[in-house]
């Protein structure tokens, strides 16, 4: 079984494939959780040190504010740490939680761990903090991974629903939870390439509205 795990503006979800796929839209079952496909990036570290990630984690946060954190994807590549309840945490490190939370999860559902994960980041980062995600994934996974922007993903995505014929242009606006990004890619043989330069505003999300 092969899994793969999409970080996506504040949110994450995973979807554990069966074989191995012919192309990029090949077709997927989805990891479950309690809201459907998506896992809100929240996260709850207790008192007794026990880590709650999403929904749990956001009803926890009605009775410990001070122990939850959220958004903090867009953290990544910050050197100043998230304070919950006097302790400190790099963002990588929660969101590795996060990631750590969902290969448990579909582990559970799928009867074995994942063998590989692709995950998913904001076009614009750069290497500092593609690299810092990279760490976050090795401490918690150690079979092969690859990153993926998300509006690539989301090209690939939507092109699994819907006909996309080769050559054709597809613009993808992605207004998440903390982050919004814009980008515009090509339909090609084998998958989609990026046209110019995506652009993307960090604090810019739906928890803004």
């Amino acid at each position: 079984m092969r899994s793969e795990c999409s970080t996506h503006s504040g949110s994450i979800w995973a979807r554990p494939i069966r074989a191995r796929p012919s192309s990029e839209a090949a077709a997927t079952k989805w990891y479950r959780s309690a809201r459907g496909d998506v896992l809100p990036t929240v996260v709850a570290v207790r008192q007794d040190g026990s880590v709650l990630v999403g929904e749990s984690a956001q009803r926890r946060a009605y009775e410990e504010p001070e122990r939850v954190t959220r958004e903090f994807k867009r953290r990544i590549g910050d050197d100043v740490p998230i304070v919950l309840d006097g302790a400190q945490y790099m963002p990588e490190t929660l969101l590795g939680m996060v990631l750590a939370h969902i290969i448990e999860t579909v582990t559970i559902q799928e009867g074995g761990p994942p063998t590989a994960l692709a995950v998913c980041h904001p076009a614009k980062w750069g290497p500092l903090r593609t690299e810092r995600l990279r760490g976050a994934i090795r401490n918690v996974h150690r079979g092969p991974f690859h990153l993926v922007s998300e509006p690539h993903a989301a090209a690939v995505h939507y092109a699994s629903r819907e006909r996309v014929p080769a050559g054709a242009n597809v613009a993808v606006y992605d207004l998440g939870g903390g982050t919004f990004d814009a980008a515009v890619l090509r339909r090609t043989a084998d998958g989609f390439i990026t046209l110019g330069n995506p652009r993307g505003i960090d604090a810019l999300g739906r928890h803004r509205f």
